[in-house]
């Protein structure tokens, strides 16, 4: 009885040990992909992608309009 606990336990172990040696050899393939990339490369990406976000303020700090809170808009009627 003990015996074949302890067999079974070994085989659990045994199989939790290979799945976690194929999730370990994905993730390390995932890994030496995303190393392969050239620094160059990605340096240019972030570059384009701070661009893209400085265009966007600057369209959106254009309307100062849009910019005015309702409620502010409505405390002026009240004054006048």
């Amino acid at each position: 009885m003990l015996v074949t606990l302890l067999y079974s336990m070994f085989e659990v172990t045994n199989n939790m040990k290979s799945k976690q040696s194929d999730e370990f050899k994905t993730f390390d393939k995932v890994m030496d992909g995303l190393l392969a990339v050239p620094y160059s490369e990605l340096q240019a990406k972030l570059e384009e992608e701070k661009r893209d976000k400085a265009k966007h303020k600057k369209k959106r700090s254009t309307s100062t309009a849009s910019s005015a809170s309702p409620s502010s808009t409505v405390d002026k009627k009240r004054a006048s």
